[in-house]
């Protein structure tokens, strides 16, 4: 017999797909139900904050496991939709401990909407009665989610500005008064406003979309120093954006305002 006779099920005449494609449809279903997730959030999925980041990449793992023990599966014996949803459903039983152990503010819109993404995209990869098409509609899906994250990725790039100091005078009625800007020292945030504070023998900055930084001038003024920290202002600013699609409001002001250092 060779070895290219494709496999049959034991209650039915249909050939079953290779892992090979199963995988391949896995990951990009994955690609789906992380992007099609993230879409409302307004900001490329490589620039959201850490924990969000983390419970997207469980999000994606999650399907691919699910996906391919449904494939290993259905080699034996046919999947049912009963059975499909059933797996589906414990993924995302992890999905809700790990969000609620890790990051409760995570957006909800996303909790509701992978389920429901996750249970098509698998019952397309594994049961799908029409190879060529469930692939296609896989493939689609996945184009439609990843191209709202490179535009939006496209319309945040700034242009490449180095930091430069800028000496200019400003005329008054008494006196002709120097001045000395820094400029591009920090990169400029996606909101206006932000504080800045005395800090040890420097300045602390927040700017309006939670960065700190911390920055030193030298004894001649001539230069300065400046230090990006790690930890940020804890305002929820991605959960709101999503919570605000579609919406009139202006983002913008929704910001750190002012900043204490104690």
């Amino acid at each position: 017999m060779s070895d290219n006779t494709p496999t049959l099920r034991p209650d039915g005449p249909r050939p079953v797909r290779p892992l090979w494609r199963v995988l391949a449809l896995g990951v990009l279903g994955a690609i789906a139900v992380v992007s099609l997730g993230a879409v409302r959030l307004k900001k490329p999925l490589w620039n959201l904050d850490t924990r969000t980041t983390i419970v997207f990449g469980v999000i994606g793992c999650l399907y691919l496991t699910t996906a391919m023990a449904l494939a290993l599966r259905d080699r034996r014996m046919r999947v049912s939709l009963p059975g499909i949803l059933l797996a589906v459903g414990a993924a995302t039983a992890v999905l809700f401990g790990v969000v609620l152990l890790l990051h409760p503010e995570f957006p909800r819109t996303p909790l509701i909407a992978t389920p429901m993404v996750m249970a098509l995209l698998a019952w397309l990869t594994v049961s799908g009665r029409h190879r060529w098409t469930s692939a296609g509609v896989v493939v689609a899906l996945a184009v439609l989610g990843a191209a709202p994250q490179v535009i939006i990725a496209t319309r945040s790039v700034r242009p490449d500005v180095k930091p430069r100091r800028v000496v200019s005078e400003i005329g008054t009625a008494l006196y002709r008064l120097r001045t000395t800007a820094f400029e591009n020292y920090i990169p400029r945030p996606d909101t206006n406003q932000g504080g800045i504070s005395l800090f040890a023998d420097g300045y602390l900055v927040a700017t309006g979309d939670g960065e700190v930084y911390v920055y030193r001038r030298s004894e001649d003024g001539n230069s300065v120093s400046v230090e990006h920290i790690p930890t940020k202002v804890p305002i929820n600013r991605a959960e709101f954006i999503a919570a605000a699609a579609g919406t009139a409001i202006n983002l913008a002001f929704f910001r750190v305002a002012d900043i204490l250092a104690q």
